[in-house]
């Protein structure tokens, strides 16, 4: 007689990026015994894939005044062919410092602001990624030191002839 048949195929671990609910089906694409089937749909919950922010600072330590390029690289960038998009906050304390729309990477996606105006001291600076439809909000801490400005030396030279005694040049500074 006629007998059936019956094969399993179990997929574990499936996370959809994004929110919302999927509707996932299987399908058995046939072989030359067994027409192709697809299954019935089952629902999905899709969560936003984890993200993790590094900021750094470049250079590693200045003086007051002096230009910094903060740096924020956002990882992972890349979910099931969707790439982060979103913007990335700098802070110190309660001022915003600026907030940057991220640029792709091939692995990463990074953000980066130029910055004069940290105090004396070690500061303490935050970047926050926005998170978007497929990627979660992640924030990264800095502890940057800002030493006092290196002060002005001004030289005061006499005037001289070649051939006269050695003289004396003054140096100071404030």
């Amino acid at each position: 007689g006629l007998g059936s048949q019956t094969a399993t195929a179990t997929v574990n671990n499936i996370s959809p990026v994004g929110t919302g609910t999927h509707s996932v089906d299987a399908s058995y694409s046939g072989d030359g015994s067994h027409q192709p089937s697809t299954s019935g749909t089952i629902p999905l919950t899709a969560e936003p894939e984890p993200t993790t922010l590094t900021l750094t600072a470049n250079p590693a330590t200045s003086y007051y005044g002096q230009q910094i390029v903060l740096t924020a690289i956002i990882s992972p960038d890349i979910a099931q062919n969707h790439n982060a998009t979103g913007t990335v906050t700098f802070t110190f304390g309660n001022v915003t410092l600026g907030t940057v729309t991220i640029s792709d990477g091939a692995a990463t996606a990074v953000a980066t602001l130029n910055v004069t105006s940290l105090p004396i001291g070690t500061d303490s600076l935050t970047a926050t990624y926005s998170g978007d439809t497929n990627f979660a909000i992640s924030t990264g801490f800095l502890q940057y030191i800002i030493a006092p400005a290196a002060p002005p030396i001004t030289f005061t030279v006499p005037n001289h002839t070649f051939g006269d005694p050695p003289f004396t040049v003054l140096a100071t500074s404030s």
